[in-house]
């Protein structure tokens, strides 16, 4: 059986749920004033409505691009229409997933746009009807459109005639938040101190399985821009299945758990070698915007075991308990290249990087001959670009895109090897999010698998 949307929110919110949502928030305007109604019963949401157990196969479409001629790309329009959504999350980025011990993988996304989409048909997004909540998470449990479960607080989903019609509040809240209860229950999200998520990983103590996720402690400075001044941990339980009690309970918050030194932490690897690698964007000087990775890690698995960091001291690199200061992070990048939101893995007794070059199209991979790399010398080959993001996006309306960013590998998505990567995409301009044809496909990750792609060092 095939279940939608418009069909699910009233077929399964009839079961209360606690506990599911560790946060709340506001919007970034005032775009309703109404707070939900005290006289009658309010219906809640509930995220584990029953899977649709059919699964869908994969709809892939080969394209061509100026990449190494020995990779082949496949555009994902299964995945893609996952994030094609007319209620609650409908636009979103910092596209993350990890796998579960269950089988199940964990998605989190930073900011989202939550609400009911104006027009479905034409996916337009109305400014008044949605709001933007900071951080978002979701547990997929099935290779299908409603397997995606959103653990967001929804703020009403009773009368689909008012603004706040599923809307959301962001997941995990920051404790600085300056918005009051009745701000929260009306649909209002911080915006002065929020979280915007790291990567994740699975560990397991005292016979526990237990999620362990980075959070960015972010807040909005004097200029009116974002900034960041700390690293904070949760961790969740992962006993049982979804819908049990304490599935995804949050069991532990640490702010501030390490000394801050930048977004270390972005990305990660649980090597064999007992540690965890938390890799970095670190400034190199020269351009505006002009990044290269950098790693630090944890001293076992556990993310809470305390950090040492890969820092080059004159013409050696050294781990150290100290995080660096800003110009050692310039003499401490781990390729020569340039690059951003670097993702690495290991394959066949080698360690790869992918990384997208900084304010750009061009996605490259590397080989390294550890974790801290170094990746990308001549004796491993350099880099080989495996793809180009494209200026124009297939969707309803404008086609041209704004920045395109947050290029993420997916492991847990992958079925025959290949690299499962997700692009965000911003509309041209801010005012673009809203209220024409086709908006609501700005702002969200689209998805493609790269075929063949250790093949790319062949020559």
């Amino acid at each position: 059986m095939k279940y939608s949307w418009k069909n699910i929110q009233y077929a399964f919110v009839l079961a209360a749920i606690t506990g599911c949502c560790i946060g709340c928030a506001d919007d970034n305007s005032d775009d309703f004033g109404m707070i939900v109604p005290k006289d009658k019963p309010k219906t809640i949401y509930n995220p584990w409505y029953p899977d649709d157990e059919q699964e869908d196969a994969l709809e892939l479409e080969a394209i061509s691009g100026g990449w190494d001629s020995h990779v082949t790309v496949k555009k994902d329009r299964t995945y893609d229409r996952y994030f094609t959504r007319d209620y609650g999350m409908n636009g979103c980025d910092g596209v993350y997933t990890t796998e579960l011990p269950d089988g199940n993988i964990f998605w989190s996304f930073g900011d989202s746009y939550f609400g009911q989409l104006l027009d479905h048909d034409r996916r337009i997004r109305g400014g008044n009807e949605s709001n933007f909540p900071r951080n978002a998470v979701m547990i997929q449990t099935k290779q299908n459109y409603n397997g995606f479960h959103c653990l967001n607080e929804l703020v009403q989903i009773d009368d689909k005639f008012r603004m706040d019609y599923y809307k959301g509040r962001t997941f995990l809240r920051h404790p600085k938040g300056e918005m009051s209860d009745t701000d929260i229950e009306a649909g209002k999200i911080d915006q002065q101190f929020y979280y915007w998520p790291g990567d994740a990983t699975v560990i397991e103590r005292d016979g526990k399985k237990i999620l362990q996720v980075l959070w960015g402690e972010c807040f909005k400075n004097a200029s009116g821009g974002m900034d960041r001044d700390g690293t904070a941990l949760t961790e969740y339980e992962l006993t049982g299945n979804p819908g049990d009690a304490a599935y995804m309970k949050q069991i532990n918050y640490l702010k501030s758990f390490v000394p801050y030194a930048g977004n270390y932490g972005s990305a990660v690897w649980e090597d064999e070698d007992g540690h965890t690698y938390l890799y970095a964007d670190a400034d190199r000087g020269g351009w505006a915007g002009g990044k290269g990775p950098v790693v630090a890690r944890s001293k076992t698995h556990d993310l809470t075991s305390g950090w040492e960091f890969y820092v080059k001291k004159g013409d050696q690199f050294r781990w150290q308990d100290e995080p660096p200061t800003a110009d050692e992070k310039k003499n401490s990048h781990i390729t020569t290249w340039w690059g951003a939101q670097p993702n690495v893995f290991k394959k066949n007794g080698v360690y790869y990087m992918v990384i997208q070059e900084p304010l750009g199209k061009e996605v490259w991979l590397f080989k390294g001959e550890h974790p801290w790399g170094p990746f990308g010398t001549d004796e491993l080959g350099g880099r080989k670009k495996i793809l180009e993001l494209p200026e124009h996006l297939d969707k309803l309306g404008d086609t041209k895109r704004g920045s395109v960013y947050n290029v993420f590998v997916h492991h847990g998505l992958s079925k025959e090897g290949e690299l499962v990567v997700s692009m965000n995409v911003d509309a041209p301009s801010f005012e673009a999010n809203f209220n024409s044809v086709g908006c609501a496909d700005f702002y969200r990750p689209y998805f493609y698998r790269i075929y063949n792609w250790e093949s790319a060092f062949q020559n």
